[in-house]
């Protein structure tokens, strides 16, 4: 028989694409329990975590309301027999985020994970329009790119897949320069994105193909980065003009984490579908389509599920969404934002790497550049941050050697004196580099 892998073995074929929390930096540091902000090691190591399971635990670990809620849905009964058995829980919980999300999203349907709630959206945009495409478009700072005064105000980069199919997926990358963002206005981003996709909404001798548009707010590899109000407005009058529906894609931003329960509301935008993730359930399986009034004709307010969605992940939704509002979570979640943000915008100042402090609510991020008259990025200062941060006992979340950000997503019960001792480790991290 062969000797099995030693587990520091095993952990180098991870090293180099994952994020910290995969990566030998973190080899020494397994994880034995949890409970609120912070983990405890194997060898009794406490850790904050600012990464909120990865924006899954807005509540913290093992909330206890949350985990009494699932010890006595687990007693009752742990797995129905079909979806109708599971109609009382969903009934409640539909009743509960009817009454705490926008009044346009009345109807919801529920999955048992994420990519299942993302794969309903899609397919809910195919049959409600009857065309087979949809587009992603991702918001971002492209900061090597456009710091040249010849740059346009804004660039739009076209993608799809390298294949072609009737449910083809296609891709945008929309830059704007923040120092251009006053400039910009509807109708310039209109045009852009009119001159990449024309194809896709308006052939000259084909029927249009665009179902949906999906904008991600917050990716794991560029930090939270909130729109203008001008391009939701644009990107929603495109919507509006072709009879294309508008999807948003929440599933890093949704339950709490901006200040309001969905980041539309803050983005001051109102999609057809929202999509939202495990932060639901805090950490427990579960995902969301939220539907606006009137875009499925028939459907019933509230709405239904053909999926056997778990009743221990929708007991913890009822008591997260108790707790948020219970504990006046979403004012904690504006109150130590603020205060999170002006202790980073305190280090941009004394560190000239620091090029970029941005984000809403408790979902923020650092973009460091190699020095301020150059404005590369610079990747190695977020990675050697996020290994100094995490041997003091505080876990961001850096998505990899190459990236140039360190992202904080602290739980929305997160204390005073806990951002001052995060801010206090970053401080001294930046002293180092």
């Amino acid at each position: 028989m062969k000797e099995s892998i030693a587990y520091s073995d095993l952990i180098q074929f991870y090293i180099d694409p994952l994020a910290p929390d995969s990566s030998q930096e973190k080899a020494k540091y397994r994880i034995d329990r949890a409970s609120g902000i912070y983990l405890q090691t194997t060898n009794n190591l406490q850790i904050m975590d600012f990464t909120a399971g990865i924006n899954g635990n807005n509540l913290g670990h093992n909330h206890p309301r949350v985990i009494s809620a699932a010890k006595n849905q687990m007693e009752n009964y742990a797995r129905s027999a079909g979806y109708f058995d599971n109609s009382k829980t969903l009934y409640h919980l539909r009743k509960s985020l009817s009454e705490f999300l926008p009044p346009l999203l009345n109807s919801f349907f529920f999955s048992n994970t994420e990519e299942q709630a993302v794969e309903y959206a899609v397919w809910l945009a195919h049959s409600i329009t009857k065309r087979p495409a949809v587009l992603r478009i991702k918001y971002c700072h492209s900061w090597q790119q456009m710091k040249t005064d010849n740059t346009p105000l804004i660039k739009v980069e076209y993608y799809h897949q390298i294949y072609e199919s009737e449910s083809s997926t296609y891709y945008i990358e929309c830059c704007i320069s923040p120092k251009n963002i006053s400039e910009i206005t509807k109708e310039i981003i209109i045009s852009e994105l009119l001159a990449c996709i024309r194809d896709l909404i308006c052939p000259p001798t084909k029927p249009a193909k665009l179902a949906a548009i999906i904008v991600e707010v917050g990716e794991k590899d560029k930090g939270f980065l909130l729109p203008p109000a001008v391009f939701f407005s644009a990107i929603s009058h495109l919507c509006d003009l072709y009879g294309v529906l508008l999807i948003l894609d929440e599933r890093t931003t949704a339950i709490g984490r901006t200040g309001t329960m969905l980041a539309s509301q803050a983005l001051d935008v109102d999609p057809d579908l929202t999509i939202i993730g495990k932060a639901i359930a805090n950490g427990f399986s579960l995902g969301c389509v939220a539907i606006r009034q009137g875009i499925v004709p028939g459907l019933l307010e509230g709405g239904w599920n053909e999926i056997e969605v778990d009743p221990i992940s929708c007991a913890a939704a009822l008591a997260t969404i108790d707790v948020l509002y219970t504990e006046n979570l979403l004012k904690n979640c504006r109150e130590m934002g603020d205060r999170f943000l002006a202790g980073l915008h305190v280090l941009q100042k004394r560190f000239p790497i620091i090029e970029d402090v941005r984000g809403a609510g408790l979902n923020l991020s650092l973009e460091f550049i190699q020095r301020r008259n150059n404005s590369s990025p610079n990747s190695s200062a977020a990675w050697d941050l996020a290994c100094f941060s995490l041997d003091r006992g505080l876990l961001t979340y850096c998505a990899g050697p190459q990236s140039p950000i360190v992202w904080m997503m602290p739980p929305l019960n997160v204390i005073k004196d806990q951002v001052d001792s995060a801010l206090c480790i970053l401080g001294q991290g930046l002293e180092r580099i």
